[in-house]
């Protein structure tokens, strides 16, 4: 039995030469997964709606947005008869990602919309990333203050 030992130089108890093989090609996979592109504005990789019908409609509008159908996600988000916050944040970030800045902001500004501090500092981001800075700093300070001392204390 041959044994392993960590970057501390202590021994890895419990392992068989049968699975260093399959250690290896883990490795492998976990490196390939940690240099893939990614997307400048993310979303949650889970979503903590409460119902399962809003969260498998946030997920469709996700993967309608990354692949730019963005009318697509807006049509499944205007058909929805209860949404969230990650359901506001996902179509706000997905006309955001298309390059689509104005309309989230509509999106964003309207009356009923729910907002959160992700919200807040998607549509800011995506203001800061189009280069639109001024914009974006009138947008922070109309943040209300509650939002700005959580953002403080992350």
């Amino acid at each position: 039995m041959m044994h392993l030992s960590n970057r501390a130089g202590l021994p890895l108890m419990g392992f068989s030469q049968a699975l260093l093989p399959m250690l290896s090609s883990l490795k492998f996979l976990y490196h390939s997964m940690n240099y893939t592109m990614t997307p400048r504005i993310t979303s949650p990789d889970r979503d903590f709606s409460a119902s399962f019908n809003v969260a498998q409609s946030n997920w469709l509008i996700t993967r309608l947005s990354k692949d730019g159908k963005v009318r697509e996600a807006r049509q499944v988000f205007d058909e929805m008869p209860d949404k969230d916050v990650v359901t506001w944040t996902t179509v706000i970030t997905g006309y955001i990602r298309c390059g689509m800045i104005e309309e989230a902001r509509r999106l964003f500004d309207r009356v009923d919309a729910k907002k959160d501090v992700i919200t807040w500092t998607a549509l800011v981001s995506g203001y800061i990333r189009l280069k639109q800075i001024k914009e974006a700093e009138r947008l922070f300070y109309q943040m209300p203050q509650w939002l700005q001392d959580f953002q403080e204390m992350a």
